[in-house]
């Protein structure tokens, strides 16, 4: 199974009305950086601005969508709780197992102002974005997303 690396901040440009579905096999925390567009899942589509982030978990179910005036630039990162090991706990790794086996997808909404999006901006605004210290701030912010699971 071949996955993408992980905690990676990486840059994604949508065409009008074009749309990505995020890797179901991983989490994925992703970032509005320019235009707007929806999030949808279950059904329900969901606005998105600019500075607005969204954290899927693993769910091949989710759409991401730029709005068919413009362009959508998507700042994201992806987590593979299998290569934390060592990190996460026995009884985190089985809460995170839970919610991938769940029938409800998880997609955590953050608006652009809310302390997690804000501080993903100012992550993916530093100019060294593959750093010890930078993929260390990715993990902390997925994870303070994820103790609410």
């Amino acid at each position: 199974m071949a996955i993408e690396p992980h905690l990676n901040l990486t840059e994604l440009i949508l065409p009008p009305a074009g749309e990505w579905v995020p890797d179901g096999r991983c989490w994925t925390a992703v970032r509005v950086a320019e235009g707007f567009g929806y999030c949808l899942h279950g059904g329900l589509a969901r606005e998105l601005k600019i500075g607005d982030t969204v954290i899927t978990g693993p769910n091949p179910e989710v759409i991401l969508r730029a709005s068919q005036l413009g362009e959508l630039r998507l700042e994201f990162f992806r987590i593979v709780p299998l290569r934390l090991n060592g990190l996460i706990t026995i009884m985190e790794w089985r809460q995170l197992e839970q919610v991938a086996t769940q029938v409800t997808p998880r997609v955590f909404h953050y608006a652009a102002h809310e302390a997690l999006a804000q501080k993903f901006a100012r992550l993916a605004a530093l100019p060294e974005r593959d750093s010890l210290v930078v993929r260390s701030a990715l993990l902390q912010l997925w994870a303070s997303c994820t103790a609410r699971v």
